[in-house]
C-alpha cells in the first residue's frame, strides 16, 4: 500500500504539491498524467526517497530497496547489453558477487549456498528471462553482446527499461516508459505489464 498524506513539496520557488493526498492499495496499476513540469518525476522521486517532502508524509508498506524505478537517465556502462540487463536483477547480482568471492577463496560451503540461493530465486533462468525482455523491446540476438555505450540514446533507454523490468521488485515505477518505443514494443510492454503481478505506477504522459 502507498499512502501520500498531506504532502507539500516545491522545487526551487515552484510549488509542485500542496497538501496532496492519495492512497493506492496493493495490486493497483495506476497511470499518472500531467503536463511537463507539473511534478510527475518529482513525485516518483518522493516515493523512492530520492527527494523528501517539506510537509506531510509518503508511506510505503514495502522497503524502498524493493522498488524498481525507471528514470529518464541514460546508462553509463560498457557492459554487453545482455549482461547489463541481467544485473538489474539485484538478487541474482548479489549472489553472483558472493559466488565469485567464494570461488576465489575456494569456500566450498559458500559456493554450495550460492547455488542453493540461485535455485531459490530462479536464477538459472536469468539468461532466458533477460533475452525474452530484450527481444520484446526490439533487440536482435546480435545486439545482445554489443556494449551499452555503442547504442543510440533511444536504444540505451530501452536497455534501461529492460533492466528495470527484470528486477525482482514488489513496486514498479516507470517514468515515461513508452518514450523511444515503436508500436510493436509498446504492445509487448502493455502485455508484459498486464501479466506482471506487482503494484505499479506508470507515467505515460
Amino acid at each position: 500500500m502507498l499512502e501520500i498524506k498531506n504532502v507539500t513539496f516545491r522545487r526551487g520557488n515552484k510549488l509542485l504539491l500542496e497538501n496532496a493526498s492519495a492512497r493506492l492499495e496493493n495490486g493497483y496499476r495506476t497511470g499518472l498524467i500531467g503536463r511537463n513540469g507539473a511534478g510527475k518525476t518529482s513525485l516518483f522521486q518522493l516515493i523512492t526517497g530520492i527527494l523528501h517532502e517539506e510537509l506531510g508524509a509518503v508511506n510505503l508498506e514495502i522497503q524502498r530497496q524493493h522498488i524498481a524505478y525507471l528514470e529518464q537517465a541514460l546508462p553509463h556502462s560498457n557492459e554487453a547489453a545482455l549482461e547489463y540487463v541481467k544485473s538489474g536483477d539485484y538478487a541474482w547480482a548479489n549472489i553472483q558477487a558472493d559466488l565469485k568471492k567464494a570461488e576465489k577463496e575456494e569456500d566450498g560451503l559458500l559456493i554450495a549456498q550460492c547455488y542453493t540461493d540461485l535455485q531459490t530465486i530462479d536464477g538459472f533462468t536469468i539468461d532466458a528471462r533477460a533475452s525474452q525482455i530484450l527481444d520484446g523491446l526490439g533487440f536482435t540476438q546480435e545486439a545482445f553482446q554489443k556494449p551499452v555505450s555503442s547504442f543510440s540514446g533511444g536504444w540505451q533507454m530501452r536497455l534501461q527499461l529492460a533492466r528495470t523490468l527484470i528486477a525482482p521488485a514488489d513496486f514498479l515505477l516507470l517514468d515515461e516508459p513508452t518514450n523511444h518505443l515503436d508500436i510493436e514494443a509498446i504492445l509487448w510492454l502493455e502485455n508484459w505489464l498486464q501479466q506482471k503481478k506487482m503494484f505499479d505506477i506508470n507515467d505515460f504522459s
